[in-house]
Order: structure tokens, then C-alpha cells, then sequence
């Protein structure tokens, strides 16, 4: 209810296509990504969407909130680890977001971390809200269904090395990246693999997943192309084409259908085991 009302509320944001994108990992993907990975909690839904909400509407201080309640689901992802070791993993998920808030932070208040200034700053809070969020709580969810757990490993761990990259070596940032790539290709195959078990149980649940592998695959095909032509000098999508294209495709279309596809084969898989 709490999560349908965040989503309820995007649909008002105003603002560009990566603000938006924030706006809608922090009042709908964050939420909800955690309830998959963690179980529902009706207290830390109402705290996520209350300071999500107050960072979009308030002024570039409220974006203190944002990093506030994200640090405080790392700490809660860290406490169900320590209550559970093999589920460590969540961590990597609802922890790279409190790094997102971080860069959001800083576009909202002017700073310039390590020389990088706007769009930059907001790019990077916009990937570790998606990049780093849907596609490793997509692959967890998976490897509790019998999927990969090296893949599982390979996505948590190349977020970061990306970052790197971008930050001191454009050698590193473009293996990273491909890798990164590949890995999240695999995990469409994976994923459109079980959409179809999926589906003759949930066909809307099935067919959700299926469309989110697909989502995926074009977007990351745009991400490769860009790291290459970057790294090489040949030609590639410019960074505002990549905004409306690769962040459209892996934000908008495989977060969402992917997200509420497990959120509904969850609930049948629920009902059929009560």
C-alpha cells in the first residue's frame, strides 16, 4: 500500500529524465526492493517513503533525509545479515544506495567531489539508485530460486570497480564496465530462463520478468557501446542520448517490470505455500 502510494506520487515529479529516475528508485525500487530481499515492514516502508518524499518536494537540504534513511537501511540489511550470515548479500543492494544518496547530496548542494561537477554527480547517484539496486536484488532473488551465486558475487562487486574507473583509470573503467555488461547480460538469460517456470504459474508475473530480461539486454547493449566508443575515440551515444535511451531502458523498463514481476510471482508463490 505504502510503496503503491510512492508510486502514485512519482507520476507528479517534475524535473529531467535522471532527476526522475532518482525520484522513482527513492519512492518506489528502494522500498520495494527491500520488502523482496528482506520481508515486509510496514515502520521502515512509512520511513523510506517519508524521507523520499521530503527530498523531492524540499529544498537542497532535504536531500540530508534521503541519505539518512538509506544509511539507516544499510545498517538494517547489516543487522538481518548478522541474524542470518548466508544472507549477507542484501547488503551489497540496499547498501549502494546510501552511496547514491551520497552524490545526490552533493549535485543538490553544489559540491564538487573529486573535481567531478553536475552531470556527472547526478549520473552517478542515478546509477548506484538503479545499476546498483534492481539488477543485484534481481540476481539474489534468483539465486534463492536455484540461480548463479558467482554471478550474484559478479554483480555486487563490479558497481564499485565502475566507479573506480571513472575516477582514476580509464583502462580499468572500461574492463569494468564491459564486464559489468556481461554479467548483466547473463542475468537476463538467467532471468528470462525462470520467467518461463514463472509463467505457468503467474503468466503476468512470467511475462513481467521476461520483458525486464529484455529491457535489460538493449540497455546494456547501449552501456558497452558507450565504454567502448569512450575508451577507443570511436563514435558512441553522446551522454545525453544515453540518458534517454540506456537509462529509460534499464531504469524505467527493466527496474519496473522486473521488480513487480517478483513482487507478484512472490505473492503466488505465497498463496500456493501458505
Amino acid at each position: 500500500m505504502l510503496i503503491g502510494l510512492g508510486v502514485l506520487a512519482w507520476l507528479f515529479t517534475t524535473g529531467d529524465t535522471v532527476s526522475r529516475l532518482v525520484y522513482l528508485s527513492m519512492l518506489a525500487y528502494v522500498p520495494l526492493s527491500a520488502r523482496l530481499l528482506l520481508g515486509p515492514s510496514t515502520w521502515r516502508e512509512f520511513m523510506l517513503l517519508a524521507a523520499a518524499l521530503l527530498a523531492v518536494l524540499g529544498g537542497p537540504g532535504a536531500a540530508y533525509l534521503w541519505l539518512a534513511a538509506t544509511v539507516g537501511l544499510a545498517m538494517t540489511a547489516l543487522l538481518a545479515a548478522r541474524r542470518e550470515p548466508s544472507g549477507w548479500l542484501v547488503l551489497f543492494p540496499l547498501a549502494y544506495p546510501a552511496v547514491g544518496a551520497g552524490w545526490w547530496l552533493a549535485a543538490r548542494q553544489g559540491w564538487t567531489p573529486l573535481s567531478f561537477a553536475e552531470p556527472i554527480l547526478s549520473l552517478t547517484a542515478a546509477h548506484f539508485h538503479h545499476a546498483a539496486l534492481t539488477p543485484l536484488a534481481a540476481a539474489i532473488l534468483l539465486s534463492r530460486q536455484g540461480g548463479s551465486r558467482a554471478l550474484t558475487l559478479a554483480l555486487c562487486a563490479l558497481p564499485p570497480l565502475v566507479g573506480l574507473g571513472i575516477a582514476f583509470s580509464p583502462a580499468l573503467e572500461l574492463a569494468a564496465a564491459v564486464s559489468f555488461a556481461g554479467a548483466l547480460v547473463a542475468l537476463s538469460i538467467h532471468q528470462l530462463a525462470y520467467s518461463r517456470r514463472v509463467f505457468a504459474r503467474s503468466p503476468l508475473a512470467g511475462g513481467l520478468l521476461g520483458a525486464g530480461a529484455l529491457f535489460l539486454v538493449a540497455g546494456m547493449a547501449l552501456a558497452a557501446w558507450y565504454a567502448v566508443g569512450q575508451y577507443t575515440g570511436l563514435d558512441a551515444p553522446s551522454i545525453p542520448t544515453m540518458v534517454q535511451t540506456h537509462a529509460v531502458l534499464n531504469g524505467g523498463g527493466f527496474g519496473a517490470t522486473t521488480l513487480l514481476g517478483w513482487c507478484i510471482a512472490s505473492r503466488v508463490a505465497a498463496q500456493e505455500n501458505p
